[in-house]
């Protein structure tokens, strides 16, 4: 990211990749929103896609939050789902979001580094509650 100046819809690593993916279908940056969530909608999102440490592994997630006017381009799922539905491609329901195209590092404001201690609950796709090793949250 840092090298191209933006986190691409299509990133050059070897971490999973998914056909049924919605947004990277459409071209977009697959995001967590969490702007205007209710408490319910929320546990229903973490449940289907643990966005805390999506890939278990010891770096930990890392969160970007966008500038004001990087927000307004973002597609939520409210009105993406029924594209998504039509199209059978899937889409975490309430919290996933896309960016249309690349998004440059400069709509970034903040980045936030998490280092996640456990699974607050038995998620389902990780075959119930884990440990992880852990630290602090730093920013």
């Amino acid at each position: 990211m840092a090298a191209s100046g933006i986190v691409s819809v299509n990133p050059p690593d070897d971490g999973p990749k998914w056909p049924n993916a919605y947004f990277r279908s459409v071209n977009h940056v697959s995001l967590c929103d969490l702007r205007s969530l209710a408490d319910d909608e929320l546990d229903l999102g973490l449940e289907r896609y643990f966005f805390l440490n999506p890939r278990r592994d010891s770096s930990g997630p890392v969160f970007l939050f966008l500038r004001g006017a990087s927000l307004e381009r973002i597609v939520p799922y409210r009105e993406a789902t029924d594209t998504a539905n039509r199209l059978g491609k899937l889409i975490v329901p309430y919290i996933e979001a896309g960016y249309p195209g690349d998004l440059p590092l400069t709509a970034i404001s903040e980045v936030l580094l998490v280092d996640v201690k456990k699974c607050p609950f038995n998620h389902p796709f990780l075959g119930g509650s884990y440990p992880m090793e852990g630290g602090e949250v730093s920013s």
